[in-house]
């Protein structure tokens, strides 16, 4: 952008169009919106700093207003269009957003109308992502309004070029408490979003799906708690495999959780020492039970420390160390997981052991 400096930017890529598209906070022009088109091109098979060059188009206006906040630039691979999310500073901080249509011939951008997500008060520390399995762009946001609670809305592109616009569902709180700061993550491997709560330093997260044909917030899991140790607000991450999660805290700790698995069929036996999962309830012999397996949160334990990792002693309770009980070697103590309260564990990889 010249000379004039850029906050608060945003990236996506287009790979349809193959096409890079940064949205920002045109600081030098009276702090508008802006959005640019880029080709990147390289003169060797193996892209360096030295033989890679990225070429922009002109700069396209989508907030005239002085206060462009909190910008999202998500791509909309259901639609082949580009969405810009951003708070309005000029205007109390309302939820906005608007459609961008690129070209495969050149670095340009068409954009449509502006479309109000959320109009009634302010719309703090927006974060977008966009769900495939859905078809839609998901916001997660902090209402001003109302003591800064958490709201979580659903939007579907239509149209193309300067006809293209999003249609928004109603926003739907998605925790009862006041975070300071929030994050979201879409986990391809089991469909599920992510919400990440900063309060007073420590974390929560939730999760929940979206019905790909109302767009409706659906199946809002447990709110769980993932730190107590005020390491401060984190960026999340979904790796797509195995419903994986990372959290980098702000104090440099990185936490890796699982979201719920599938159940699955377990035939034949296991040997000495092996665990299949956890039961949440006594079970009768010869009854039927539903096993959770690595990535389920179990409950019905008391007496954990949070965020203490914990193993399975012979008798089937759990410790912080060995059991040299099991099959008569201290290594092969099974690892049940992270405690995330005192009466509930996080399932670990249950395949584990302290030697492993």
């Amino acid at each position: 952008n010249g000379d004039a400096e850029t906050q608060r930017d945003s990236l996506c890529f287009d790979p349809n169009n193959d096409r890079v598209i940064v949205a920002y906070q045109d600081h030098g022009d009276s702090n508008k919106g802006k959005v640019r088109v880029g080709t990147i091109t390289t003169s060797d098979s193996f892209a360096d700093e030295d033989n890679i060059t990225i070429t922009w188009g002109n700069a396209v206006t989508f907030e005239s207003g002085n206060g462009t906040k909190f910008i999202n630039c998500v791509y909309d691979d259901t639609a082949d269009k580009v969405v810009i999310i951003w708070s309005d500073g000029a205007d109390s901080d309302k939820g906005r957003s608007i459609v961008g249509t690129t070209s495969n011939s050149d670095n340009s951008i068409t954009l449509g109308s502006e479309v109000t997500f959320y109009g009634s008060d302010g719309a703090e520390q927006t974060r977008a992502v966009y769900d495939p399995d859905a078809g839609r762009i998901v916001v997660h946001y902090m209402d001003d309004g109302d003591g800064d609670e958490p709201y979580v809305t659903t939007g579907v592109v239509s149209g193309t070029g300067g006809s293209a616009t999003i249609t928004w569902t109603t926003p739907l709180v998605v925790w009862g408490d006041t975070p300071s700061q929030i994050g979201l993550a879409y986990d391809t491997s089991t469909n599920k979003h992510i919400l990440l709560f900063t309060r007073q330093s420590n974390n929560w997260v939730r999760t929940f799906t979206v019905n790909s044909s109302t767009g409706a917030v659906e199946n809002l899991g447990t709110v769980v708690q993932i730190d107590s140790n005020y390491r401060g607000h984190g960026d999340i991450i979904a790796l797509g495999v195995d419903g994986r999660i990372l959290v980098r805290f702000y104090n440099g700790y990185i936490r890796a959780l699982w979201t719920q698995q599938p159940l699955s069929i377990i035939t034949g036996n296991t040997g000495t020492g092996s665990v299949l999962g956890f039961v949440d309830s006594a079970i009768s012999d010869g009854g039927t039970a539903t096993v959770k397996l690595t990535g389920n949160v179990t409950t019905g334990q008391s007496g954990l420390t949070v965020g203490t990792k914990y193993y399975i002693k012979g008798g089937g309770t759990l410790h912080t160390s060995y059991d040299s009980s099991i099959s008569g070697i201290t290594a092969n103590t099974p690892y049940a997981g992270v405690a995330i309260a005192a009466d509930k564990i996080i399932i670990g990889d249950l395949n584990k052991t302290i030697a492993s």
